[in-house]
């Protein structure tokens, strides 16, 4: 009470007091309340009336109680902390805490406000301290408050509050910066409040007006101002839910602007000027377009309104090139294309997981890289990136689960950096605009609104924001807002064993280094509490926390500020390590672990040596048990041996029964199956026996109708290699005299070859066929030519062919030749080949004696003329008679030749059918009739 007095300490131990005037203080007030040194050794002195500064070593430096912002004389002080940024929070009885610039003295008052949860409790305040988080306590006569220092990016301005000249309504609809720098704001029930950001003045006359005047009443209720716009000549529009108004430059007068094409109290919702255009979104009636340069014009509906997915409108912004207007509405987005005059309907596909999230959009931006930012109803955030293979916007979404507070998204603005700052109803976000990083912002970061409306807020400076909420304004300056990064320790609070508190003040600060004595618990006390705190005051609610018992869990176990407990029962005896973790309200965790090291001890029954009899017990009644259970088993085993003998030998005989009877059955069953398969084979041969006289008949028509001896040899070739495979095929003419085949025609291989005679043993097979008028049929040629010559050593290397068959052409018993067929195939033919091939011998001999008597008919007729051109010159035409009955008697051959041929074709048809009936062997009723 006697004022401030300091002593210099002499080298000798001596000390002398010195006093220090305090100027502006009479003799009897001289009382000094707090004293804080600075870190730039000032010292602050706060008194009863006022605040003083001393340099070391120097005069004092009074805050002059005439200068601009300082703290008038007749504050009492009542605490000073400086805080980690260097500036001085002065605490005074009855008028609040002061805030000063340590160098410019410049100072900033703050009083409580209840409305406020970040606000002091009472301007009566009695102490203050900074913790380590840079926090700022503060005591006062209602409790303690806490300030945040340095949190200057978001401030909030509630309407209706206790301040003087505050807003006339804290329901901010729509908001606008003019170009003379003042800021419009369009509330929800009293028109328009005009605020000057110097003087932080408040206008309310226009709101008044918008209020009462008879211009605006509308059913005597005050009209909702939801969109404001200003033109390039400063005239206002404003658009409310009882439709358009205008606003002079002067801002004195206010008139309503209607047209006849509109209802003129239908809301409107959004308004968005270009250049010389109005753009006027209608809350029912789509949008319409107001040109500006044309004086008294009305605003026209572009023609692309009624293709708008809905007409609803909420919001709408330009592309950065200007080309595009996109429009959001309830139901859908709207893209329209200026330059090919096309309007784009874009909505939610449930089978695109790329597309629109949900229909109904609130909000949109457009970013510096001209992104699309999409604002829903319940559907988050939607950024455009880009178009799909069909043309298709694809979207990037952000939702809750992301981190937005919520899903109703009201608004969004890009500051200068191109982040994102998002309102929602559930408070502020931002959302970086690389990774897409959300960060909530919560009411210790400043932001104590939580609901904001839809496209309220403006840019107002370089760095400056401004939402409109329920219940006032949301100021972000993103250039002062710093992200909360303090990593909070953690310390244990409580430990209980049993239920009973124990001492726990040694365990904190540990970590998993630091040697500690552990928390020992008995084996009948092993159930243990410990509760927790990260020291992060600024919103504890939201700090968040993890711990894991060492030698226990396998996992760290999260959990909230709700249960900052972790509790355990029935531990087997051993020793643990409890590991604590901490973050703070921004989830930003602390690395620096808590360890409580733990060690239970265990029962007399738990011991080592008791563990040792106890397993020496188990295995003696083991041992005990396992013994009688043999000798159990061994007497239970020969009786089981003995049932198992006389079963088996009656599973035996039933066995031997059933194995009979399964023979006798499989036996029948073959049986009729082998007779099944028989009737099928004789049916096949049937079937296949009709099929091959029907082709014989027809290949030897056609053969016998040909007289042309080369053109029978290739027909009977296509005909033969039709039937069976014919690697070569021949057909020689036999010359008994000299037991000679001539091959007339020989194919190999698909190509003819010069014709031969006979030579090496394989014709030799030939002359024999035709010597013994008999066929030849050989399916290994090497291991079957003995049967034929007998003396004639067999050359290997001499043919190339496996099967074989020779066929005589008879011609009423006439040898004229034979028909060969060969395979380079072993096994490559039947007997049904055979009889195949006999019948076309027997069309084979047919056509080449045919085919011989026209060639001598030709001959008999060249002779002829011959004959006739010489009795013509010998005029001898008397000998004529004779010669034409010869010819005549020549020209009677083939006709004899022919019936001949049909015989022998009669005899062996005959003798083909016979032998089918031979090969069936059974009822031939069915073959007779074919």
């Amino acid at each position: 009470s006697g004022g401030l007095a300091y002593r210099n300490i002499d080298p000798d131990g001596s000390a002398a007091f010195t006093t220090v005037e305090l100027p502006w203080i009479k003799a009897n007030e001289r009382s000094v309340t707090t004293i804080t040194e600075a870190y730039d050794g000032r010292m602050w002195i706060g008194s009863q009336h006022g605040i003083y500064t001393i340099t070391a070593g120097h005069a004092i430096a009074l805050v002059d109680p005439g200068k601009r912002g300082t703290v008038p004389v007749e504050d009492w002080i009542s605490a000073i902390v400086e805080d980690k940024d260097h500036r001085i929070w002065v605490g005074t009885f009855g008028q609040g805490i002061i805030e000063v610039d340590a160098t410019s003295f410049d100072m900033r008052r703050i009083r409580s406000d209840l409305r406020l949860p970040t606000s002091l409790l009472h301007d009566f305040t009695t102490s203050a301290m900074l913790d380590h988080s840079g926090l700022l306590w503060v005591a006062s006569h209602r409790g303690i408050s806490i300030l945040r220092p340095g949190q200057d990016g978001i401030l909030s301005i509630l309407g209706a509050s206790s301040r003087v000249n505050g807003l006339t309504n804290g329901d901010v609809l729509s908001v606008l910066q003019t170009r003379k720098d003042r800021i419009w704001l369009g509330l929800l029930k009293d028109g328009v409040d005009i605020v000057d950001p110097e003087s932080g003045k408040v206008d309310s006359t226009l709101g008044h007006a918008l209020g009462y005047g008879d211009a605006l009443r509308a059913n005597d209720e005050r009209p909702q101002v939801t969109a404001l716009a200003e033109l390039p000549d400063g005239t206002v529009y404003l658009g409310t839910d009882n439709g358009l108004y205008i606003v002079d430059a002067q801002e004195k007068h206010l008139q309503r602007f209607v047209w006849p094409e509109r209802n003129a109290s239908e809301r409107v919702q959004v308004l968005l000027p270009q250049h010389d255009t109005l753009w006027i979104g209608g809350f029912v009636d789509g949008v319409w377009k107001l040109d500006l340069k044309q004086k008294g014009a009305k605003p026209v509906r572009p023609p692309w309104v009624g293709d708008m997915t809905d007409k609803r409108v909420l919001d709408m912004k330009f592309s950065r090139d200007g080309n595009i207007l996109w429009i959001g509405t309830q139901n859908g987005l709207n893209a329209v294309d200026f330059k090919s005059g096309k309007l784009e309907r874009i909505l939610p596909d449930p089978a695109d997981p790329d597309s629109l999230s949900i229909g109904s959009i609130a909000t949109l931006l457009v970013d510096r890289e001209d992104r699309l930012w999409v604002g829903t109803f319940d559907g988050g955030l939607n950024v455009a990136m880009g178009r799909n293979e069909h043309g298709h916007l694809r979207f990037r979404h952000i939702g809750t689960a992301e981190g937005l507070p919520h899903s109703n998204i009201d608004l969004t603005l890009e500051d200068k950096d191109g982040n994102v700052w998002v309102g929602t109803d559930n408070g502020l976000a931002h959302i970086d605009r690389k990774t897409f990083a959300v960060q909530a912002l919560q009411v210790a970061d400043g932001a104590v609104i939580t609901n904001y409306y839809v496209n309220s807020g403006a840019r107002t400076g370089e760095s400056e924001f401004v939402f409109g909420g329920l219940g006032g304004l949301t100021v972000i300056k993103p250039d002062q807002y710093r992200e909360w990064a303090y990593k909070p320790p953690i310390l244990v609070t409580e430990i209980r064993v049993q239920g009973k508190r124990v001492p726990a003040d040694r365990f904190n600060g540990t970590t998993g280094s630091t040697e500690v004595e552990p928390l020992e618990l008995d084996a009948l006390a092993n159930s243990f509490a410990v509760e927790f705190a990260a020291l992060d005051f600024s919103a504890p609610e939201r700090n968040r926390y993890s711990y894991k018992l060492e030698g226990y869990d396998s996992n760290w176990i999260d959990t909230d500020a709700t249960r900052r407990q972790a509790a355990y029962t029935n531990l087997p005896p051993g020793t643990y390590k409890l590991r604590l973790r901490g973050s703070n309200r921004s989830g930003v965790w602390n690395e620096r672990e808590l360890s409580v090291p733990i060690r239970v001890l265990p029962a007399w029954y738990q011991t080592w040596w008791m563990r040792a009899i106890e397993v020496a017990a188990a295995l003696a009644l083991v041992l005990l048990v396992v013994q009688s259970r043999t000798r159990f088993l061994r007497m239970r085993q020969l009786e089981l041996e003995q049932q198992v003998k006389d079963r088996t030998f009656e599973l035996v005989a039933q066995r031997d029964l059933l194995e009979l009877q399964k023979l006798a059955v499989e036996r029948e069953k073959i049986a009729v199956e082998n007779q099944k398969d028989i009737a099928e084979n004789q049916r096949a041969l049937v079937v296949a026996a009709h099929n091959n006289i029907a082709l014989l008949s027809e290949i030897g028509r056609q053969i016998t109708a040909t007289l042309d001896f080369d053109e029978v040899m290739a027909m009977i070739y296509r005909q033969v290699a039709g039937l069976m495979d014919t690697d070569c095929f021949a057909i020689g003419v036999y010359d008994e005299g000299r037991k000679a085949v001539d091959f007339r025609f020989v194919m190999e291989q698909g190509r003819r070859l010069p014709t031969a005679g006979n030579s090496g043993p394989i014709d030799e097979l030939a002359v024999w066929c035709a010597g013994h008028k008999t066929e030849i049929f050989i399916n290994d040629l090497e291991r079957e030519y003995a049967g034929y010559f007998k003396d004639v050593p067999w050359a290997a290397n001499t043919q190339e062919y496996a099967s074989l068959i020779y066929v005589p052409v008879d011609l009423k018993g006439r040898i004229m030749g034979v028909l060969a067929v060969k395979s380079a195939k072993s096994g490559a033919y039947t007997r049904v080949h055979i009889d195949m091939l006999v019948t076309l011998a027997s069309y084979t001999a047919i056509a080449l004696d045919n085919a011989v008597a026209y060639r001598k008919l030709g001959e008999a007729m060249r002779s002829l003329k011959e004959a006739q051109q010489q009795l013509v010159l010998q005029e001898k035409m008397a000998s004529l008679g004779t010669l034409t009955s010869g010819v005549a008697h020549e020209i009677n051959n083939p006709t004899n030749f022919a019936h001949a041929g049909a015989m022998a074709l009669h005899i062996q048809l005959e003798k083909f059918k016979q032998q089918l009936l031979d090969m069936a062997s059974g009822d031939d009723s069915e073959i007779r009739q074919f």
